[in-house]
């Protein structure tokens, strides 16, 4: 029986992962990934366009468990929306930054394009998610906008993209301002009532950051 495209799609993203694992995504060729899955090279671009293609949807499947962790938040039902944007918020900056090597690969300009595909993607993913909580939160009368779709694109677009060290870096005490002003520019775009700190866990989880072998200087 012929397998079905769904399957020879996920061949390939589970042969291209484990070479990139193995052997870096430099050292990594269309070809070895062809080879790895079994198929014919004429099979991959039924699927991908590029390597940069493929590293990107691999690297969307490994951050999987940061989106599923997001989703838990949003569906709680024990706190009000600023509580979930604010924790989601929180996380998604933490679990961002576990210690992955192919994460690391998007900083080279060399993988830019992978690197910009992986961030739409992204923002497309979580932009329902963010306009759920949004409305919720209007619901509740504790936010005021009449925008909440247009306001979640905002939300995502500045943060995914500010916070990337390919695109920015910061020192520490530049990071911890920027982590606030964000925090009002968000309360501004969703028209937050009350004022919300900086959470304590993500104040220490940006210091703890800044600690780590790979990011002494900057971020």
């Amino acid at each position: 029986m012929a397998k079905s495209p769904e399957t020879r799609k996920d061949e390939l993203l589970a042969a291209a992962k484990q070479l990139f694992w193995e052997q870096g995504v430099d050292q990594t060729a269309v070809s070895d990934i062809v080879k790895k899955a079994g198929v014919a090279q004429g099979t991959f671009y039924n699927y991908f366009k590029s390597k940069d293609e493929i590293f990107a949807a691999v690297l969307e499947f490994e951050a999987e468990h940061i989106f599923l962790e997001i989703q838990s938040i949003a569906n709680r039902d024990d706190i009000n929306a600023n509580e979930k944007l604010t924790l989601i918020t929180q996380q998604d900056f933490l679990l961002n930054r576990e210690d992955d090597p192919l994460f690391y690969t998007l900083h080279d300009p060399r993988y830019a394009y992978a690197h910009q595909k992986y961030l739409i993607d992204r923002i497309i993913k979580l932009k329902p998610i963010y306009a759920k909580l949004i409305r919720q939160g209007v619901e509740e009368k504790l936010f005021d906008t009449p925008y909440p779709e247009q306001a979640a694109l905002y939300l995502l677009t500045v943060t995914k993209f500010i916070f990337d060290p390919a695109f920015f870096t910061y020192s520490l005490d530049e990071m911890l301002m920027m982590a606030n002003a964000l925090q009002n520019f968000n309360e501004r775009v969703i028209g937050l009532k009350v004022h919300t700190p900086l959470p304590a866990l993500m104040e220490q989880g940006i210091k703890n950051y800044y600690k780590g072998d790979n990011n002494e200087d900057h971020i």
